[in-house]
Formats: structure tokens, C-alpha cells, sequence
């Protein structure tokens, strides 16, 4: 594999929905008066959160033994000696500082309540893979994709445009956290092998292979489940446009169910994050239809 792939992949460009898909769902679900330069800051700021987490995460994966030649994910800078540990941890520290600066506009519109989720957005992206209890050590990455990816982030963006949260707002977090979870499932239940004997107990290494199928069903499906809550709010079309998204779901769900962990996983990496884009925008389009 050549350098510039390797680089490509530390950037992990598959899983890249997971920044702006919160940031521009929540930014157009509602809003009436754009503001483009705090939809702009958010998204910024939230991608350099992802990178710094990412970089982070490559560097000390790779101290810890997770990313190992047996690794069946693709491969990292510091895996391929591309870069050392030391500068992809180095460049993790500093996507982490960006964010700081990205975040100013937003900031000025939310105030001192944006200014601490972000140092302690900051701080948890950091104990993903370290700190005395790293996360993702711990069985809770997916807890902390749907709390930061979904909820967090959406709702971030649709209150520095609307300076209020609806109902459907919740629920639109909650439906694209699931989705962003898949991802990071998909990404377990491929390295479950290389994690176990790393330590890295993920709920895949916890609770087997059987679980997280299953589990994975419930993040691909369940989001068509709470979508229907749109009804709520008598808009049947932002309610059922993002079931023409399900044979996709159901397009992974049987590749999964098929195939036991190996490289194919990959695959079905890319088509969550398409999942993830796809259902999202239906969504938006949906809500905004008048």
C-alpha cells in the first residue's frame, strides 16, 4: 500500500458522516434564517473533534497492540511506519487545538454553555483511547458515538440556529446517533479478533459475535422505528421518504448476518456511512417539505 493511502485511511474517510451528517441535518431540519458561519464553525470544529479522536486513537491503538500486522482493518500511518507514534499523536494534540479555534463563532452566538461542551468534548475525544479508563477499552464507544455524534452534535446545530430544541429535534439526534453507531460497530465486529487479544474490551469482545449482530440490527432498524414519531407533528413525509433508504438496511443487514468478521466488513463500513448520508437526507428533505 502506498503513502498516500495510508494517509487517506488515518483520515478514515468512510466514517467522515459522522462530523457533518449531525451538524447539516441539524442545522436545515428547522431552521428558517441560516446562519452560515455558525453552521460552518459547528461543522469545523466537530471534524477536528473527529481527527483529533482518530489520530489519538491510531497512536496509542497501536502502543496498546491493536493495531498489529494481523489488523484486518485498514491500514494506519503508524502501523505501516509511514509516521511514528509519537507524530500521530502529535498530530491528534493538534486537530484537538484547531477545534478551539474553529469553535469561536459558535461559541459568540451560544455562549459559556458551548465553550465548556467543547473542552469537554475535547476531553472525552482524548479518553477514547486514553487516559487511566480509556472508552473504547471499555465497552462504551458506542455509548459515546450516540451521545456525541448523534445527540450532541445535532442538537448543538439546531439550537445556535433556532435557539430552541423541539421534540423532533431529540428524536433526530437519536436516529442519526443510531446510525453513526453502525459504523463503529461494524468497525468491532471486524476487529474482534485483534481486540480480544489486545485487552481491548469492546462489547464485541465482551458479549461475542452473536451479540453484536444482533446489536447491529438494532442500530440499522431502529432509527425507521422512531422516524415514525414525525407523525407527531402531522408531517407524514418526513415520517415514511426515509424508508426508500431501506433496502439498503436490510442490503447490509443480510451482509452481516451472512458473513462472519473479515475484510468484507470493510464494505459494510462504507455502506453505513452511506446509510448514515442517505437517511439523513431524506429526513431533512422530508421536514422541510411544505
Amino acid at each position: 500500500m502506498n503513502i498516500q493511502q495510508c494517509v487517506i485511511n488515518t483520515f478514515r474517510p468512510k466514517t467522515l458522516s459522522a462530523s457533518f451528517v449531525p451538524v447539516l441535518a441539524g442545522t436545515f431540519l428547522f431552521s428558517g434564517h441560516l446562519n452560515p458561519l455558525v453552521m460552518l464553525s459547528l461543522l469545523l470544529t466537530v471534524i477536528c473533534l473527529q481527527m483529533g479522536t482518530n489520530f489519538i486513537n491510531d497512536a496509542l491503538d497501536f502502543t496498546k497492540g491493536a493495531d498489529n500486522e494481523n489488523r484486518i482493518g485498514p491500514l494506519r500511518m503508524v502501523q505501516a511506519g509511514v509516521l511514528s507514534q509519537k507524530q500521530v499523536y502529535q498530530f491528534g494534540l493538534l486537530f484537538f487545538a484547531a477545534s478551539l479555534v474553529t469553535a469561536i463563532p459558535f461559541i459568540e452566538v451560544g455562549g459559556l454553555l458551548f465553550a465548556v461542551l467543547l473542552i469537554f468534548s475535547i476531553g472525552l475525544g482524548y479518553c477514547y483511547t486514553g487516559g487511566p479508563v480509556p472508552i473504547a477499552y471499555r465497552g462504551l464507544g458506542e455509548l459515546f458515538v450516540f451521545a456525541f455524534f448523534g445527540i450532541a452534535a445535532t442538537v448543538s446545530a439546531i439550537y445556535l440556529q433556532i435557539h430552541t430544541i423541539p421534540f423532533m429535534g431529540w428524536i433526530a439526534g437519536s436516529i442519526i446517533g443510531f446510525h453513526s453507531c453502525v459504523m463503529i460497530s461494524v468497525n468491532n465486529l471486524r476487529d474482534v479478533k485483534g481486540d480480544k487479544e489486545a485487552n481491548k474490551k469492546t462489547l464485541a469482545v465482551r458479549f461475542g459475535e452473536n451479540f453484536a449482530k444482533k446489536k447491529l440490527l438494532f442500530f440499522i432498524f431502529f432509527p425507521y422505528v422512531l422516524n415514525l414519531l414525525w407523525i407527531v407533528n402531522g408531517n407524514y413525509i418526513a415520517a415514511f421518504l426515509p424508508y426508500l433508504s431501506l433496502p439498503l438496511a436490510i442490503n447490509l443487514a443480510k451482509g452481516i448476518l451472512d458473513n462472519p468478521p473479515s475484510p468484507i466488513y470493510n464494505t459494510y463500513l462504507q455502506k453505513g456511512g452511506f446509510l448514515h448520508i442517505l437517511f439523513a437526507l431524506l429526513m431533512v428533505i422530508g421536514a422541510r417539505w411544505t
